[in-house]
């Protein structure tokens, strides 16, 4: 965790981020649509993301992290939601602007 983000983090677990659901959906189909929405944040210069990923297996939050991590350019850095309702069901991305 990054101190310098943490504020960043806490704003958008109390409702300021935009957000993607893509729990329910396959790997492949998140991943394009992950990728998709991601580039078009990040081009209009938005700071941090939510993304819904459901907890389940936890094989779509995998798939979901691994894309995140091989992405250092545009995310700076992600964390999963500490909110009690949102735990191993969501995940933030900060991106590098």
């Amino acid at each position: 965790m990054n101190p310098k983000f943490d504020a960043l983090f806490f704003s958008a677990e109390l409702g300021a981020a935009s957000e993607l659901d893509l729990h329910g959906t396959s790997v492949a189909i998140a991943i394009g649509e992950l990728e998709q929405f991601l580039h078009a944040h990040w081009y209009h210069k938005e700071q941090i993301v939510r993304i819904i990923h459901g907890r389940g297996s936890g094989v779509l939050r995998q798939a979901i992290h691994k894309w995140l991590k091989i992405h250092p350019k545009m995310v700076a850095e992600f964390r999963d939601s500490t909110r009690v309702d949102e735990v191993g069901a969501v995940t933030y991305a900060a991106f590098r602007l």
